[in-house]
Order: structure tokens, then sequence, then C-alpha cells
């Protein structure tokens, strides 16, 4: 099983040492951190419980209405550039990137928007040109929360977000066992990431978090 950035949960089939028939979990596109194998629901097969980025800011994706990057060379002049766009609460996908964010990797966008109500509002289209997003590669998002993937023992599985706090700040390690001896798998979670933009402000609040297990959703 893998997963990463911008990727959905992706499983391969071992066949006497082959990797073949990739599986990709449906709606699992994140920001996904780590993996954790056990038999959270005591059925006797393997589940995993799965660290992502969280659901305490103010980035959302949801299958219906995902974050999206656009990566391309958008003004021609041989460096790389990516668009992050996202829902806000209005229904709209909007731009992430600052006006000074967009300027200084498309310096040539600083006299179309010379204004920050200029550049206020405007659609990725607007910035990058509907040429510019058709030769752009494309990633999405569609899910932010830390969560578990139950498996039914015949490899079908079901992504179920965790609850409450968990969601507080990234997940990055996870431990699993039954700590408390009751015969269930219980979970602990810890997370926090200070490599972010000012404008969302680092995620250094968590504490370690326990999930009690009660073998059973």
């Amino acid at each position: 099983m893998l997963v990463g950035d911008w990727m959905p949960v992706t499983i391969f089939s071992n066949n006497k040492g082959v990797l073949e028939n990739k599986q990709i979990i449906e709606n699992s596109s994140g920001w996904w951190n780590c993996i954790q194998p056990a038999d959270i629901d005591s059925d006797g097969d393997m589940d995993f419980a799965l660290g992502n980025f969280g659901l305490n800011s103010r980035l959302k994706a949801s299958p219906e209405k995902p974050m999206e990057l656009y990566v391309n060379d958008f003004d021609n002049n041989g460096t790389t550039e990516s668009l992050l766009t996202y829902y806000w609460s209005d229904g709209k996908s909007h731009l992430f990137n600052s006006k000074t964010d967009i300027t200084s990797q498309m310096p040539a966008l600083k006299k179309k928007f010379l204004l920050y109500k200029d550049y206020a509002g405007k659609s990725i289209t607007d910035v990058a040109g509907e040429e510019g997003l058709k030769k752009s590669q494309k990633l999405q998002v569609q899910t932010l929360a830390s969560s578990l993937l139950i498996n039914d023992g015949n490899m079908n599985f079901k992504l179920i977000p965790l609850t409450g706090m968990a969601q507080l700040s990234p997940i990055f390690g996870i431990v699993a066992d039954d700590f408390d001896h009751d015969g269930f798998i219980d979970i602990f979670a810890v997370g926090n990431f200070y490599d972010v933009k000012p404008d969302l402000g680092r995620m250094d609040a968590r504490s370690v978090y326990f999930l009690k297990g009660k073998g059973k959703f």
C-alpha cells in the first residue's frame, strides 16, 4: 500500500514476488503522511490507519469540491510554476496563491494585476489562461481527513474519517495496539506541522492523541 501528497491510497497485490493488480481507493486522493496496519474492527483481517493533513485549516477538499494543483511553465520562461485552487464557503473555486506569490512566480503579470483589487476575485483561468491550463499537469486532493481504511476480508475497503480532535492537525505518526488490554486495538496519533505559509498559520498545538478501540463500527 502506498500513500503520499496529491495521490490516492493505492494498493498492489503481491503475486509470487511481483506487484500487480493495482487498486486505487475511490475518492481518496489526499495529503497523506503515514500508514499503520492493524485489525481495527477485530474481524481477523488487516485494516489500516492513515495520517492525512487534517481538517483544522481554511483549506477544504471533497470529491465534489476538490483542491486542485496546476503545474506548468505558464509564462514560458523555463521555470515551472504551480497554482493551487480550493473551494470557499461561497461555493466557488478560488486561487490560494496571493498576488505577491503569483507575480513573484510570473513577473509578467505585474502589469496585468497592478493593484491588489485588480487580482481579487480572479479565477485561475484569468491568471493562467485557457491554453496554459490545458497544457498543465493537474493533480487533486479529494479528502484531507485522517482516516481508517476498513477491510471486509475480500480486498474491498471503506475509507472512514477519524473523529473529533484527531483532525486538529496533520498526523505524521501512528502506533496501534491494545494499550488498555480490553481486547480491541487502540491508536496513538501524533503530529504538528510548521512548514506552512504565514497566512495558514503553524499547526503546533497538537498533543498526543489517543483513540480507544471498540472493535466495531
